[in-house]
Parts: C-alpha cells; sequence; structure tokens
C-alpha cells in the first residue's frame, strides 16, 4: 500500500508538473504571439515614420523654394514701386516743362534745377 501511495503521490505530482508545464507552454506562446505582433506593428509603425519624414523633407524644400520666391517677389515689387514713382517724377517734370514753355508760367525753383542760373545768382527764381 505504501507502495501504491507512493506511486500514486509520484503520479499526482507528475500530474501537477506536467499542467504546470503545460500552463507555462500556453503563456509562452502567448508571449511569443504577442511578440510577433509587437515586431509587426513596430516594423509598420517604422515605415509609416519613414514615409512621413520623406514627406516632411518634401514639404520642407517647398517651403523654402517658396520663401525664396516670395523673396525674390517682395524685390521686384520694391523695384517696381521705385521705377513707378521715378516715372511719375519725370512725367510730372515733362508736364511742367511744357507748361512753363507754353503758357509762360513761372515756376518756382526752375532755373535753379535747370542750371540756368548763374553763379553769384542768389535769389534765382
Amino acid at each position: 500500500m505504501a507502495k501504491m501511495q507512493d506511486a500514486n503521490s509520484a503520479l499526482q505530482a507528475s500530474s501537477e508538473l506536467t499542467s504546470s508545464l503545460s500552463q507555462a507552454l500556453g503563456m509562452l506562446s502567448n508571449e511569443v504571439a504577442k511578440s510577433e505582433e509587437m515586431t509587426k506593428t513596430l516594423g509598420d509603425s517604422t515605415q509609416v515614420m519613414q514615409k512621413t519624414s520623406n514627406e516632411y523633407r518634401t514639404l520642407s524644400m517647398a517651403v523654402r523654394s517658396s520663401r525664396q520666391l516670395i523673396t525674390k517677389l517682395q524685390r521686384r515689387d520694391w523695384t517696381d514701386r521705385l521705377l513707378l514713382l521715378f516715372g511719375l517724377l519725370v512725367f510730372t517734370l515733362t508736364v511742367l516743362s511744357i507748361l512753363r514753355r507754353r503758357l509762360w508760367i513761372w515756376v518756382p525753383g526752375w532755373k535753379t534745377l535747370t542750371g540756368q542760373c548763374a553763379e553769384g545768382d542768389f535769389l534765382c527764381f
């Protein structure tokens, strides 16, 4: 009987050990599956990050070139304004010159601007 109890207890211990090992195997299998899923997710995330990084570089280059174009357009705008003001000045002086010659209108400072004053003449208008 003692042998039978020893055999039963050995069988029960072996059964418990087998069940514990089976549970450990199941838990390890679950962990391996989770690890595989996480690895796949990490790989997908890496690809998404690389695509995002490439798009960011592309947009960064587009913004940089747009900034350069805007700067050029601003410079051209100022140049155009200066040219328009210069043209307006020339036009106004031309109109004043024509009016002065046709209508004999006295324009203050005209002789000084055109260099018709003598060197010692202080009140040349």
